[in-house]
């Protein structure tokens, strides 16, 4: 299967606002309590933008024969913070179902770590649902190791 991996332009927003859509049914629907699944449509043009302007953002897409099937958006954490380097953040990633296992995910993944690279980042951090197995084996795959765990109590 052949495809390409490129930054993704202000046209691609509504594909993005779909691709985040569909990631947040999928993923929150299954393994998140609490979650905005109209994030994308109520917020998504002017968040999509943003990102898509600002340098110290990064939002790729995987396209298969001109058809957008995946997107990775992240940033650059710089210090200072707690944290003694500056950190490439993967906010979100997302293949169609019907394309993953063909290693779009791991591309589009690798894309980013060079530029994270590139642009300072000494580490890559990305957040997963405890419950969502499938992402933190992928992300294992890709050399990820667990460093934080966040635990939330909902308030009765």
């Amino acid at each position: 299967m052949t495809f390409d991996i490129r930054p993704a332009t202000h046209t691609d927003i509504p594909r993005l606002i779909e691709l985040s859509t569909a990631l947040s049914q999928e993923d929150g629907g299954l393994h998140g309590e609490a979650i905005n699944h109209q994030w994308a449509q109520d917020f998504g043009t002017n968040s999509f933008a943003r990102s898509i302007d600002d340098s110290n953002s990064h939002i790729i897409v995987a396209e298969i024969a001109d058809q957008i099937v995946g997107s990775l958006h992240g940033y650059l954490r710089t210090t200072p913070s707690w944290r003694s380097v500056d950190i490439g953040v993967i906010i979100s990633i997302f293949v169609e179902p019907a394309f993953r296992s063909a290693g779009l995910g791991a591309e589009l993944v690798s894309v980013f770590s060079s530029w994270a690279r590139a642009s300072g980042a000494e580490r890559l951090a990305v957040t997963a649902f405890a419950t969502n197995q499938g992402a933190i084996g992928f992300y294992e795959r890709e050399g990820f190791r667990r460093f934080e765990v966040t635990l939330e109590k909902e308030l009765a």
